[in-house]
């Protein structure tokens, strides 16, 4: 088996081959080769793409989500559906999910519960800003449509971001990048016994929940099976998985339809065939598809057959 194939680097917004003297070309790799590349070469910078066309699907043009949280709000005004009403004010506490701060909660947790399932590309959160120290520490996590929330042992699987309390105080405005298909979006925060934190002012014993608005945000119209820049007019390729791709370029990240298909870009794969990457695919999937394959083989292949493959 030959594998070409070829590593990109994000440089700026523009992803470009990376070889030793900057020229594209294809490498013909041995296993060491590509063992070397994975390790020291292969970087991919993950960038929030430009969010034209995208929509609120928790708020805006007649959706809804329904929100709660595990506490009572500190005042009736402020309840968790505050948090997805579709006002950013921080410091005005009746657009806020607020909860009563005097209450020693060591776990608390917000979430929202959308109309349908939606191809969620990212969030944009707001938490009350004067108050910021009190988030450190937080978890963001999605569920799709089957999959159950639970309070006690969140699945780490549908985790999408943790603020690390050590890294410092958290920002009051948060994007967060989600690209799965999900229809309930959960926020927590905990003091466990051995909680640590470099935030200043952060209270290592209690912690509450304080969020003016949560963005939940798709592309304009993007059902579960579409996906791109363009007002979601691109329809996931029929070689995905239940024909559900990534919302940004649409590689077939829930898998292939063809359970032979080795990567992203679902190219089927047998031993003793050739795997050939060109310019034409594109940069972002091209990254993905470098990635995916290495990982195929190594997990998959003994040693003594992946010696045989690449010497």
């Amino acid at each position: 088996m030959r594998v070409s194939c070829m590593v990109y680097i994000c440089r700026h917004a523009v992803c470009i081959v990376y070889t030793s003297n900057g020229d594209y070309r294809k490498l013909k790799l041995r296993f060491q080769t590509l063992k070397k590349m994975w390790t020291e070469l292969c970087v991919l910078l993950l960038l929030v793409p430009n969010a034209s066309g995208f929509v609120n699907v928790a708020h805006d043009q007649g959706l809804q989500g329904t929100a709660n949280m595990s506490e009572p709000p500190q005042q009736p005004p402020w309840s968790a559906q505050k948090a997805v009403d579709g006002n950013t004010a921080q410091e005005t506490l009746t657009t806020c999910a607020i909860m009563d701060w005097q209450f020693n909660y060591k776990s608390v947790w917000w979430k929202v519960r959308l109309v349908k399932r939606f191809n969620v590309a990212y969030l944009d959160v707001f938490f009350r800003n004067s108050t910021i120290t009190r988030a450190s520490g937080y978890y963001f996590y999605s569920y799709d449509s089957t999959e159950v929330f639970d309070p006690i042992s969140p699945d780490p699987n549908n985790l999408v971001y943790h603020h690390d309390p050590n890294s410092g105080c958290p920002t009051s405005i948060k994007n967060i990048t989600v690209n799965r298909l999900a229809q309930e979006i959960v926020f927590i925060n905990k003091r466990p016994p051995d909680y640590s934190s470099s935030c200043a002012g952060d209270d290592l014993t209690k912690t509450t929940v304080e969020i003016c608005e949560v963005k939940v945000m798709d592309k304009i119209r993007c059902n579960e099976d579409r996906y791109s820049s363009n007002i979601c007019r691109s329809l996931c390729d029929t070689k995905c998985k239940d024909r559900h791709c990534d919302a940004f370029n649409g590689s077939c990240k829930y898998g292939c339809a063809d359970s032979n298909a080795l990567t992203m870009d679902c190219i089927a794969f047998t031993h003793g065939s050739e795997v050939n990457v060109t310019p034409a695919i594109s940069h972002a999937n091209l990254t993905q598809l470098t990635m995916s394959t290495y990982s195929y083989v190594v997990e998959n292949f003994p040693d003594e057959v992946l010696l045989n493959m690449f010497l």
